[in-house]
């Protein structure tokens, strides 16, 4: 049996360690939400809050930006740009490692198939910082100017695995779409080719048809992506310029973007 002592020496103990331990764990929390209050404050911004974000002042929409290192350590941003107006960007990188916003200019690359329109996709690249490793960026196109920016957070960033072996990316839905015949053939024979995933950017499409869309979400085959391009710009008809002038006797105009 153990003497008195003893047992209060045991309880004593484990009354201590026990204490050691909350106390540590309360200590960690209590400086990992710091650290991520610090984050917060040394990097405020907007957040993204639609898949197309207008950037005020220009004539150009954010889709997204993504960590790109096959050659140098670039951040290639997604964007729609007027191909005339907008000819100088910048990019506002939030450093992790040194808690400081440096700036570089962007590179604005025009894809060549705008098929005469004014606005076309572009890719937005921007040099990363040495010693950054940034997990968000601004745009802007003044290289002094941060505040209440929207901040983008940079996509593919840390290494993961695919969530899919095969994916098919299919041309916006628009103009309530209604072909619901059409897509499903389109969609099974994917599948038939061994495609796993299918993006869908949805403009606007009939109510039989959103209720399809929502069948295949919930089986897992189709991921849907709002595209409402429609509150910036004037969807064109056709994919020419010159056929939607003839045929509607507009051209396509942007909408005003405080």
């Amino acid at each position: 049996m153990a003497h008195p002592s003893q047992i209060i020496f045991y309880g004593a103990t484990i009354l201590i360690t026990f204490f050691l331990v909350s106390f540590n764990i309360h200590w960690s929390e209590k400086s990992l939400l710091n650290e991520r209050k610090k984050d917060i404050d040394h990097c405020p911004g907007e957040p993204v809050r639609d898949t197309i974000t207008p950037l005020k002042g220009q004539k150009a929409f954010i889709i997204a930006p993504y960590y790109d290192n096959r050659k140098e350590n670039v951040i290639r941003i997604l964007g729609i740009v007027h191909h005339k107006e907008v000819v100088e960007l910048y990019c506002h990188f939030c450093c992790s490692v040194n808690k400081t916003i440096p700036t570089t200019r962007a590179e604005i690359q025009m894809h060549q198939d705008r098929f005469g329109f004014p606005y076309g996709l572009s890719d937005i690249i921007c040099a990363e910082p040495p010693n950054c490793k940034p997990k968000h960026v601004f745009v802007h196109w003044n290289s002094q100017h941060t505040a209440n920016l929207t901040k983008f957070p940079i996509r593919n960033r840390e290494r993961g695995e695919f969530k899919a072996n095969f994916t098919v990316c299919i041309s916006t839905m628009f103009g309530n779409y209604s072909n619901i015949l059409q897509f499903i053939q389109t969609i099974e024979m994917y599948k038939i080719l061994g495609a796993q995933k299918v993006d869908v950017y949805l403009n606007n499409c009939s109510q039989h048809m959103a209720e399809v869309l929502q069948f295949y979400r919930r089986e897992g085959t189709v991921e849907i992506i709002p595209w409402h391009i429609h509150r910036y710009l004037k969807i064109s008809n056709s994919w020419r310029l010159r056929t939607m002038i003839k045929n509607s006797g507009i051209t396509a105009t942007i909408s005003h973007v405080e």
